[in-house]
């Protein structure tokens, strides 16, 4: 029963010792010469592979299983498979390739298992389920010895090298693979479970003369292991992404997390995240807005929609309660950052947030200065010549170093200029995503055409720049008129969460 019999229902089966026997033919107490004791002996370990999960203490409503196991069941699978054949010669049912569906290790062990695990820890199992309890019988902590994955698959990787080496491959071939192999020498773990796979299907085409002399084989240590002794769980929860809008009070608050020396300086990430993460039960976050503004520039009116990622939570339950009283924006905010619109959103909603960020206008409101003494009559004449005005911005030369230098078309929709002074005056305005406004006024050394100050046809500097809105589209506000467009929203503690997304 190596192989899948397509009229075979193993799933419906209940009892699932006909499995255990059918594949783990061996007298006791000697282990199964294939899996080594993992399918033979899997009910044994129930109870401590139950009280792994529940000491790593997540909540969860279902679950669900992943599965691995060493290498060295692999290739036992592979040399008894050519064994059988050998000995049943045309009798062999499975002689052509294709015929042979091998059934994995992962599905009999999730066969078995999961009913058990369920009745165990008293929840269902989900194949699409949030909670991951993944069980390993393979030894890939440091110290492993001859067990380690790494220490088996670099042997069986030398001797398939050494095996085409007496096959009549040539020297300029050998001292590519000898290069391979000093390569593979400093390969990370990652590579190393890749190089299992590769491994198996090199392996596979051996003829069984060659695949009996591999050392694995004959190993009187790796013949004896059992590999229950080997096993771990790790428990993973799905991340939590958790939608808001946040309000940035401060000139002095980043986006994200930067340090000043040795100092860590504020960042809303940072001030969103560490109140957050106790409630979660997660050790880390990521912010993921629609869009960003610079350390300088406040974030008012109703704030900028964001996705705050919690990785691998473990209150994913009880955290839904604080959401619903409110208990997140009481953590949170203070005189620097305010949230508000809490709720827990899936994939889809997050992927719809990067389309905001590429489709949403956003209007301003700026202190500019004018090197030229200005009149009201220069204000309006502003405002009049600013509508749907297409502006050329090359890279400005502030963020040269990390974005790719090009030239970028924006459009400036409606703006509205006020008149404070003869060098002075205030501007609000209406852009479309993408847009720096810093560079609009000043020009950027006529990298941005037009400008404010070539309108003006003066020397032109912004002096404080506030976001106070970030809208769906530019149609969205499109019939908007001017004084309510611009009109700053400040969101109160009673309607805080009571907007819509």
């Amino acid at each position: 029963m190596l192989f899948r019999e397509s009229s075979l229902a193993l799933y419906r089966i209940l009892d699932f010792g006909p499995i255990l026997d059918s594949l783990c033919v061996s007298a006791e107490p000697q282990l199964c010469t294939i899996c080594r004791g993992v399918l033979q002996h899997c009910n044994t370990h129930l109870e401590t592979l139950c009280t792994q999960v529940s000491a790593q203490a997540f909540e969860y409503t279902d679950f669900k299983i992943t599965f691995s196991i060493s290498i060295i069941a692999y290739l036992k699978r592979l040399l008894v498979i050519g064994m059988a054949e050998e000995e049943l010669g045309k009798a062999f049912r499975y002689k052509q390739t294709k015929d042979r569906s091998v059934i994995d290790f992962k599905e009999v062990y999730k066969w078995i298992m999961s009913p058990l695990i369920a009745k165990r820890l008293n929840v269902p199992a989900n194949l699409d389920g949030t909670f991951l309890i993944h069980v390993s019988f393979a030894q890939r902590e440091e110290g492993g010895g001859a067990f380690h994955e790494n220490t088996v698959i670099q042997g069986v990787q030398n001797e398939m090298e050494s095996f085409s080496g007496m096959l009549g491959k040539g020297a300029k071939w050998k001292a590519k693979q000898d290069w391979k192999h000093k390569k593979d020498n400093h390969a990370n773990q990652s590579g190393a479970v890749k190089g299992a796979e590769q491994v198996i299907s090199s392996v596979s085409k051996l003829a069984l003369p060659l695949l009996k002399e591999l050392d694995v084989f004959k190993s009187q240590e790796i013949a004896q292991i059992d590999l229950n002794t080997l096993m771990s769980v790790d428990c993973t929860m799905d991340n939590i992404l958790l939608y808001g809008r946040y309000v940035k009070l401060s000139r002095e608050v980043s986006q994200t997390p930067w340090n000043l020396g040795t100092k860590r300086m504020h960042s809303v990430q940072a001030l969103i995240s560490d109140n957050l993460l106790p409630i979660f039960g997660s050790k880390q976050a990521f912010l993921h807005a629609a869009g960003r503004e610079d350390i300088d520039v406040r974030m008012l009116g109703r704030g900028r929609p964001f996705v705050m990622e919690f990785v691998n939570p473990k209150k994913s339950l009880s955290c839904q309660g604080q959401i619903e009283d409110k208990g997140l924006r009481k953590a949170i905010n203070s005189s620097l950052v305010y949230c508000h619109e809490f709720k827990i959103v899936d994939k889809e909603f997050f992927d719809s947030l990067k389309d905001i960020e590429i489709s949403k206008a956003k209007s301003y409101s700026c202190m500019v200065w004018v090197k030229r003494r200005i009149t009201p009559q220069d204000c309006d004449k502003l405002s009049t010549l600013v509508s749907e005005l297409h502006v050329q911005q090359t890279t400005p030369i502030r963020v040269l170093h990390r974005r790719s230098l090009a030239v970028r078309e924006k459009v400036i929709h409606r703006l509205q200029a006020t008149y404070i002074n003869q060098h002075y005056m205030h501007i609000c305005l209406l852009a479309s995503a993408g847009t720096y406004i810093k560079e609009f006024v000043h020009g950027d050394l006529g990298r941005t055409t037009p400008s404010v100050g070539s309108l003006l046809e003066s020397e032109a500097d912004i002096l404080q720049l506030d976001v106070t809105n970030v809208y769906d589209s530019v149609q969205s506000v499109a019939e908007l008129p001017l004084s309510k467009l611009f009109e700053i929203e400040v969101v109160s503690d009673g309607e805080a969460d009571d907007g819509e997304a």
